[in-house]
């Protein structure tokens, strides 16, 4: 996880070669973390948004907080569906159904029609792995989410350390100045 603003993100991302805007999203499932993230891509600019949503009536009132997203009913693991829509096509497709399993058949659906970048969300830790294994790199889980909360919470502390629920994750803060012996280092 990087944090940072803007220009420092593209700086980032720049240094790894990631050079190209995504212009064109597919999100998979009208949920809160979906409708939330098209209308942060719509204040950015982004014009190209189109959500595919089960529930008919999520899709009425997701309708009504957008201006410039299309909104279609219809199963998000639905292949007739997906290929017409041409997920591969999309710069980014996201997955944000309410289900790990719908979410990791979709992303593979999505993988198969030859999706350039996805990101799926999942709740069960368990599900990280799993995700990895079938080469879905960009997952979210919602533990990940929280921790990434608390990341961005402000801290007093010059260095503060959070273990959060297993044993492998450890979050930092660390502030920096120009005498900081970790400036120039990797």
């Amino acid at each position: 996880c990087v944090l940072g603003t803007s220009d420092d993100i593209k700086k980032f991302n720049k240094i790894l070669g990631i050079v190209r805007d995504a212009n064109e999203f597919v999100i998979l499932g009208a949920t809160a973390i979906g409708v939330n993230t098209a209308i942060g891509l719509e204040k950015a600019g982004k014009r190209n948004i189109r959500i595919i949503e089960t529930d008919p009536k999520k899709c009425s009132d997701t309708l009504n907080k957008l201006d410039y997203s299309h909104i279609m009913n219809g199963n998000t693991t639905d292949p007739h569906l997906l290929s017409s829509e041409n997920v591969g096509r999309a710069d980014v497709l996201m997955v944000l159904d309410t289900t790990d399993e719908v979410n990791l058949l979709a992303s593979l659906m999505g993988r198969n029609y030859g999706s350039k970048k996805i990101i799926s969300e999942f709740s069960m830790p368990d599900y990280e792995s799993i995700f990895k294994l079938a080469g879905i790199q960009s997952s979210i889980g919602f533990y990940r989410i929280i921790a990434n909360d608390i990341t961005k919470a402000p801290i007093s502390d010059e260095e503060a350390l959070v273990q959060m629920r297993y044993s492998n994750e450890l979050f930092f803060s660390l502030t920096l100045n120009e005498k900081s012996p970790a400036i120039g280092k990797k």
